[in-house]
């Protein structure tokens, strides 16, 4: 904290170093009217300005409140405005009281002090340290804040009341007491050089900075309300080593809070930001912090919440521009800076949660990025909100970012990464929040998205979520993504940026989404993927209850492989769609040519599992694996090729010597369902496999080719106990079958097709 440490000290100093004989003048002295009309009064410790016009410039020697004493302006009425420019070598020091029922203006080069007991009720305050020109303030229109050469601060220990709009601006501005805009009303505290404000019908309605400044700062430490209206906290600095920075520890309650350093200040919360709305009814606000770099530190609380929806939290950057139309929008000078840096502590909270309607939306973005904390877009009685993610490459880890120590002394990144934690991704999601993470930005990074070993998802209550993965590389997941309260939907999308070598990777981890849909692909611009890159990869135990759909397309590697040793179990009702395309490779590859270990897949309890694998010159799907349907499930493998072999099951021809017994067996009323087509080679091709079907179950062939054995190949088919083994081959030859038939208990073996061959052993 020793960037803030040394900036305040520096803001007060100028304080300390004024003359003491300023700070002894119990009210203003030498009051001159230069334009407009006003009359200056004084009566013991109460000096009153009656204003007779709408706009009065009135030049004093100095302007001081001493504790005890009043300052009081009668005005036409709210819209009126009364501007003190203060000529004299002294700050001005308020520590008594200030009323009006208009808009006050106080200019003064040298500083403005409001004390710990100054007590100010105005329909509207500024006070800055710029100069004003009194001939364009009485012409009306945007002021213009011109610099004065001089380094002098606005600092607020006390209270100030208002009923339309609150500005401080100086070069650097700190509020340590308490503010209130009123209802519908505007705070401004901005740090700079030159500014130009808008004002109009008692509001601040724009506030722009011209030029920076040397050590900007704008800090917050205490209290900052405008009910349902706004807050801005803006700097602009000049000092390469300090540039600006915008301190939040304190509290602020606003229906929009910006925070805005631009493209080379720290944005830094550590206090309470409040934009929620619980009313009936309510909508959630919206809060954006800005910056070059972004912190939410320690236990720090940002909420947007709504009772009938929630609201907007922009953290770092507004990548699908959802501030567009807003009033934040026209409160930041240059949009939402893409940050280098965003830290958010493990302590710090972020909601926009909905309590009848739905969640709101939360952004975390920044080149290099580090998100501990908790955060939430829930919405219980709706639809739940989203947390985008959007950095440059991305880790999910479970301990934090190992290039932020904590604090502002650990402010540096290093390199255009990311990590994120896994508990605060599983927490987001067990709230019912959907989580998108992209490294879709620009940045040198190669943009992937990796889960560490370890680093489990893990979705434990709430409504349905979404987890969505978009990369410009690849994405490779080697933690577990599971849950055990409704639905988890996974896409996965890789290859985002069109450069062909971006694929999909579940390795070694456990998936079982509770029947939410799967869906991945990679490597899908034009089916011009990197040569021999597969775009999804399956491993270890992948489990779904209900529907789902996983599909990859390919160039020569493989549309989707499901790893050697790898297990899918589809249970429950509903439809699972796993579809792999490839050019030249395999479409569907379930285990892997030339590997002895075999996969294995299972369908039960009225499930339904549909394999589709089109290629234009391999195989369209491939098996090598133990295939159970049981329960009433349907088991449905379609394969398709060009060129190739539709369906390779152990082997695509019995030149290669393979063997290694993969069986497909029905039971208990299941159905397998084997579709295979070919244009110039065998529509299916088995040469050491089984069909077993038992319990009253069915399993249907169906292969043609147009120029050569619909199927062909040496297998076993048994059928007892009711069960029916329908083989049929079509197309140019038919069924080419060498193997043995067992037929029992009323089990049924059919073999048809034109020009069926068949050699039974």
């Amino acid at each position: 904290m020793g960037v803030i440490a040394t900036m305040t000290a520096f803001a007060l100093a100028m304080f300390a170093s004024t003359p003491a004989t300023s700070f002894a003048q119990a009210l203003p002295t030498g009051g001159q009217v230069t334009a407009g009309q006003a009359s200056i009064s004084q009566n013991s410790n109460t000096m009153t300005i009656n204003q007779g016009t709408q706009r009065a410039v009135i030049d004093w020697n100095s302007f001081n409140v001493g504790q005890g004493n009043t300052v009081q302006f009668n005005q036409p009425n709210a819209q009126a405005q009364a501007l003190n420019r203060v000529t004299g070598a002294g700050a001005s020091n308020i520590q008594g009281s200030l009323l009006a029922n208009g808009q006050v203006l106080i200019q003064n080069a040298n500083g403005v002090l409001f004390g710990k007991g100054a007590v100010v009720n105005v329909g509207s305050l500024l006070a800055t340290t710029k100069s004003i020109d009194a001939n364009q303030f009485m012409s009306g229109g945007p002021l213009k804040l011109s610099g004065t050469g001089k380094n002098a601060s606005v600092v607020n220990d006390g209270t100030i009341n208002a009923q339309g709009y609150v500005t401080l601006m100086g070069d650097q501005v700190r509020n340590t007491g308490s503010i209130d805009a009123g209802k519908n009303g505007q705070v401004a505290l901005a740090a700079g050089d030159s500014a130009t404000v808008a004002l109009a019908n008692g509001q601040g309605i724009q506030l722009t900075l011209n030029n920076a400044t040397a050590n900007a700062l704008v800090e917050n430490s205490g209290t900052i309300k405008a009910d349902n209206g706004s807050v801005l906290l803006t700097a602009r600095g000049s000092n390469t080593l300090l540039n600006s920075v915008v301190n939040m520890s304190g509290v602020v309650k606003a229906g929009t809070v910006v925070a805005d350093a631009g493209n080379t200040g720290d944005v830094t919360v550590s206090g309470k930001i409040d934009a929620s709305n619980m009313s009936a009814g309510g909508q959630g606000g919206t809060v954006v912090l800005s910056g070059n770099r972004v912190g939410v530190f320690g236990n720090a609380s940002i909420d947007a919440s709504g009772d009938k929806s929630g609201g907007k939290v922009i953290i770092g950057g507004d990548s699908l521009s959802k501030l567009s139309g807003t009033q934040a929008q026209g409160m930041l000078q240059d949009g939402v800076q893409f940050a280098d840096f965003t830290q958010v502590d493990s302590g710090a909270t972020i909601k926009a949660d909905a309590a009848h309607g739905d969640g709101g939306f939360i952004e975390t973005s920044g080149h290099s990025l580090s998100v501990q904390g908790n955060l939430s877009a829930a919405a219980p009685n709706g639809k739940g909100g989203e947390w985008l993610i959007d950095p440059t490459d991305v880790t999910i880890s479970t301990g934090a970012d190992a290039n932020y120590t904590g604090g502002m002394s650990g402010f540096t990144p290093s390199g255009n990464a990311a990590t994120v934690n896994n508990q605060s991704i599983s927490n987001v999601l067990s709230g019912g929040t959907n989580v998108t993470i992209t490294t879709a930005s620009s940045g040198t990074a190669t943009g992937n998205i990796v889960q560490q070993a370890g680093a489990d998802i893990v979705k434990t209550s709430g409504t349905d979520a979404t987890l969505t993965m978009l990369a410009n590389g690849s994405i490779q997941l080697n933690g577990n993504i599971t849950s055990t309260a409704n639905k988890l939907n996974l896409n996965l999308t890789a290859d985002m940026s069109g450069n062909h070598n971006g694929s999909v990777t579940v390795q070694g981890a456990n998936t079982n989404l509770n029947g939410g849909t799967l869906s991945a692909s990679g490597n899908t611009v034009n089916g011009n993927g990197l040569a021999g890159a597969n775009a999804v990869d399956l491993a270890g135990n992948i489990t779904n209850v209900g529907g789902g759909s996983i599909k990859g397309t390919a160039n020569t590697g493989v549309g989707v492989t499901i790893a050697p040793g790898a297990r899918l179990t589809q249970s429950g009702a509903g439809t699972w769609n796993i579809t792999g395309v490839s050019n030249s490779g395999i479409g569907v590859s379930v285990g892997a040519p030339g590997k002895s270990t075999k996969s294995a897949i299972s369908v039960a309890g009225n499930a339904t599992l549909n394999i589709n694998g089109t290629s234009e010159s391999g195989p369209g799907v491939f098996v090598i694996a133990d295939v159970a349907a049981n329960q009433g499930a349907t088991l449905n493998i379609s394969g398709t090729s060009n060129s190739g072999v539709g369906l390779g099951i152990d082997s695509a021809a019995p030149t290669t010597g393979y063997s290694f017994g993969s069986t497909l067996t029905s039971d208990d009323e299941a159905t397998i369902n084997i579709n295979a087509r070919s244009n110039t080679q065998v529509g299916m091709s088995d040469w050491d496999g089984a069909f077993v079907a038992r319990g009253n179950s069915t399993i249907n062939l169906d292969a043609a080719s147009n120029t050569t054995w619909g199927a062909q190949g040496y297998w076993s088919s048994t059928a007892t106990d009711n069960a029916h083994i329908n083989l049929n081959g079509s197309g140019t030859t038919g069924l080419w079958y060498q193997g043995s038939v067992n037929a029992s208990g009323n089990g049924v073996v059919n073999l048809t097709g034109i020009r069926t061959r068949f050699r039974l052993i």
